[in-house]
């Protein structure tokens, strides 16, 4: 029997649950472009798994019926084909996760990390949060390093740039450093 401490605590999850309107993530595109599946898999579960703790999922067997569920028919459908899947949570998501992983193609993802160029107006910051999530994919060796060579090499100011290849002890962290200086003074000018 719930001391009447438990049975509040309960009531007031649910009653947030219900109060946020939580909606899960939309089912994932497991039909979609190959070439990018990994990565939309693990942004798709991340998302999964933000929704299953604000809505208090916490029950292993009801985790692992909400993942098959939300996840949608083309994912279950891959799920009822796989091996060994067992019938805890943990299990059937690192089955997804092996079926969905291997279908990267890092040369690929390496030649998108490589064609990116800032957009007219995209600020330092948000330039760089591209790089870093498309190099999450790349299996750099050095992704720092590699970021801020991109960045070095699409600088669309010909006089910044000669600046940075100056550095000869240039970091990413000190790149950033300096290119927000150079666009904060840039606003204020």
């Amino acid at each position: 029997m719930l001391n009447p401490n438990e049975e509040e605590v309960n009531t007031e999850e649910i009653s947030m649950a219900t109060t946020l309107d939580l909606k899960p993530p939309p089912p994932f595109d497991a039909e979609g472009d190959n070439s990018s599946l990994a990565q939309r898999w693990k942004e798709w579960r991340e998302r999964f798994n933000m929704y299953t703790v604000a809505a208090n999922i916490k029950d292993d067997a009801q985790k692992r019926a909400v993942l098959l569920y939300v996840a949608g028919p083309s994912v279950h459908k891959i799920f009822k084909t796989l091996q060994d899947t067992g019938t805890d949570f943990k299990t059937a998501l690192e089955k997804l996760d092996e079926y969905f992983q291997p279908q990267k193609n890092v040369i690929y993802e390496r030649y998108v990390f490589k064609q990116t160029h800032p957009t007219p107006g995209e600020s330092v910051d948000s330039y760089i949060t591209r790089l870093r999530t498309l190099a999450e994919t790349c299996e750099f060796e050095s992704a720092e390093n590699e970021i801020r060579d991109q960045f070095v090499m699409t600088c669309s100011s010909h006089g910044f740039r000669t600046k940075l290849l100056r550095e000869t002890d240039l970091t990413l962290a000190k790149l950033i450093t300096m290119a927000r200086a150079k666009e904060l003074a840039e606003k204020q000018a």
